[in-house]
This record gives C-alpha cells, sequence and structure tokens, in this order.
C-alpha cells in the first residue's frame, strides 16, 4: 500500500491492492493500529510519498490528516471509523482497472470530520503498494 501527498494542495492518494484495502477495513475496525507504507521513488503528481500510516480511536467524526512528520493519520469514534471500513471494504470487493473514489467531507458528512484532508483511493494493480 502507498500514500501520496501534496503539501500544496493538501490532497491524498492512497493505493494498494484489494487485499490490502481488506486489512485497512479491518485494522479500521480495531484498536489502535500502525505500519509502513510502500516509499514510491516517484510519487509524480504528488510532492511526497508518506512512509507510515496510524489508525487511532479517537472522539467524534474521522479525521485523515498528515502532521509534519510525513505520516497518515486516520482518527475517529469506533461507529465513525465502522463507516468508513465498510465503504473500504466494499471498494475492495467491487472495484476493478482505474476506478477511484473520492473520500471528501462536505456538510452534513455521515462520518468525515471538516477537517479531513481530502483523499482518492485506488486499486493498485501492478503489486508494488
Amino acid at each position: 500500500m502507498k500514500v501520496l501527498f501534496s503539501a500544496s494542495t493538501r490532497e491524498l492518494e492512497l493505493s494498494g491492492t484489494g487485499q490490502e484495502f481488506l486489512r485497512l477495513s479491518r485494522d479500521l475496525r480495531s484498536a489502535d493500529s500502525a505500519f509502513s507504507l510502500f516509499e514510491d521513488p516517484d510519487p509524480h503528481p504528488y510532492e511526497t510519498a508518506l512512509r507510515r500510516m496510524e489508525i487511532r480511536q479517537a472522539v467524534g467524526k474521522v479525521k485523515i490528516h498528515v502532521p509534519a512528520d510525513g505520516v497518515l493519520e486516520i482518527g475517529g469514534d469506533s461507529d465513525s471509523m465502522a463507516f468508513l471500513a465498510e465503504n473500504i471494504e466494499d471498494f475492495a470487493v467491487s472495484a476493478s482497472g482505474s476506478y477511484h473514489w473520492h473520500v471528501e467531507h462536505f456538510p452534513g458528512h455521515e462520518y468525515l470530520d471538516e477537517a479531513s484532508v481530502p483523499l482518492v483511493v485506488m486499486i493498485d494493480g501492478s503489486g508494488e503498494s
């Protein structure tokens, strides 16, 4: 799994295999976890490849953000995290080819905090993630 980030646009791209997204879905439903990511040496058109993802139980809706240390942090209460996990699981089993999914806050969003960074989720068939 890899995560590319643009600090100038505050956008993320998360790509991985279907199996990696199923694992992420399980991690989002469980207690805190952390794991290393594939560090793409050429993150174009983004600026950097993040090296680590941390998942934390927290208060409130899911917040997806990147602090200055280059780590993707995802945190929220159990109900909101379960909602995101279910969406990721559905994406993992139904997506194919170049299909992608935008995870972005909008007013009234059911599980995403307004401070979350926009995220594009993509299936990666290259096996490099």
